[in-house]
């Protein structure tokens, strides 16, 4: 199929889209499934059995338990469940940014978060183990793609800290490492978020894109947002519709989650966030996290360097409104979109086949701020929800509930498992 025709393709399906997708604020359905809770804490619990006890010490003076907020999950074939907790706050405060879940009966919640792959590859400090990851995914081969975003405390990042590392959990080792420069991720101005992994290019090669939300060290800092396109087989990267329409933030667009305004004294604005590729590779979707738009790009024009950032630009589709700001996106392999409704504490599910959208589960109460989605790859999703906006605004009570993980039947799984 050439571009041309499969734009045309794109189009005539999401003007269908446009014509009978219901805003996320009254989108109903008569029989949700439910969601089970699978983990939950008040403040996260770590496993410090292979972390220097001075590490522990500093931790315990800074009251380390109250800077640390669950974000990304993702699952492997295997069962093990792979968190982050991102380095938004004071040094010695994140013992590990990334970590597999693990049993310990004894503790709060009853599971632990181990630094994955070892405490030294999350060493704060050191550009050449994660610094603060936020987004990642698992390939149909059980390895970890990880979006180092490099910046601890929202200080610049060290050199060497923003980067891309592969990991295979099978064998744990390390498969490949990638640098940004600071032309493609700066040190103050970038914020890698989200990554899908493309595995249906011609002539086998493997792709990535990424979002980069583009956030500065401080709230009133312009934002960058772009989407970030990686070559695994020639190790490079392009970065891609730079501070343009698609990916900034909606300015006149202020969040609100159960009438509370998001951020009490300006409105949040953070670029290119959600992220999902359709179960065939041929369209990547995102969304700025502060706008209402989900856009769309088909692949192939991505994959020739001699495309040009205008010709990139022209071929982005504004798929539909969603009447709502989202985090996290998924798509599944019965093609199906799933998307985070921050305002409603929803997750909704789009059929792009025909433009059906409905609501997967809602709780205002217990599922404030859904972020990340995961498969268990057993036709269940799995998200997290974690009060985000309270976390950031340091308002968050901890002798309650803050932090929850949550599994939901759907009959479907990762559009990365068809591969298997």
């Amino acid at each position: 199929m050439t571009r041309i025709s499969l734009l045309v393709t794109i189009s005539i399906l999401l003007l269908s889209l446009l014509s009978s997708l219901t805003s996320c604020a009254v989108i109903t359905s008569s029989s949700p499934p439910a969601a089970e809770l699978m983990y939950e804490w008040s403040s996260l619990v770590f496993d410090w059995s292979n972390i220097p006890q001075s590490v522990y010490d500093t931790w315990i003076s800074l009251n380390g338990s109250e800077h640390c907020m669950l974000a990304g999950i993702k699952i492997s074939h295997t069962g093990d469940v792979y968190v982050s907790v991102p380095r938004w706050t004071p040094p010695g405060t994140v013992p590990s940014t990334l970590n597999k879940i693990v049993p310990n009966p004894q503790v709060d919640g009853g599971y632990m978060l181990q630094p994955y792959p070892s405490y030294d590859m999350n060493k704060e400090g050191d550009p050449n183990a994660l610094q603060s990851v936020l987004g990642y995914e698992i390939d149909s081969s059980d390895r970890l793609w990880i979006l180092d975003q490099g910046k601890v405390n929202s200080q610049p990042a060290i050199p060497g800290a923003i980067k891309l590392i592969i990991w295979d959990i099978t064998t744990n080792t390390l498969v490949k490492k990638y640098v940004f420069s600071e032309q493609e991720a700066g040190a103050s101005t970038s914020f890698l978020n989200d990554i899908v992994i493309n595995t249906h290019v011609p002539g086998g090669s493997l792709f990535a894109y990424i979002t980069d939300s583009g956030l500065g060290l401080k709230p009133s800092d312009p934002v960058h947002g772009a989407l970030i396109v990686y070559d695994y087989g020639t190790n490079t990267v392009r970065r891609i519709l730079d501070s343009v329409e698609s990916t900034q933030p909606d300015e006149s667009l202020w969040i609100t989650i159960n009438g509370d305004k998001v951020l009490a004294d300006a409105p949040m604005r953070t670029g290119a966030d959600g992220l999902a590729l359709n179960d065939d590779g041929s369209v990547v979707f995102w969304c700025p996290l502060t706008s209402t738009i989900i856009y769309a790009l088909p692949t192939s024009i991505l994959h020739y360097s001699n495309t040009t950032d205008e010709q990139i630009e022209q071929d982005v589709i504004r798929v539909y409104d969603k009447g709502c700001a989202s985090d996290g996106l998924a798509y599944a392999n019965n093609g199906v979109l799933y998307i985070t409704s921050i305002s409603n504490s929803s997750i909704i599910a789009i059929d792009l086949s025909n433009g059906n959208s409905s609501v997967v589960v809602h709780d205002s109460a217990l599922m404030v701020w859904p972020d990340t989605i995961g498969f268990d790859h057993k036709g269940s999703i799995m998200f997290v929800s974690n009060q985000l906006y309270k976390f950031v605004e340091g308002v968050l009570d901890f002798s309650q509930t803050n932090f929850r993980i949550w599994k939901v039947w759907i009959g479907a799984n990762s559009y990365l498992d068809d591969d298997n």
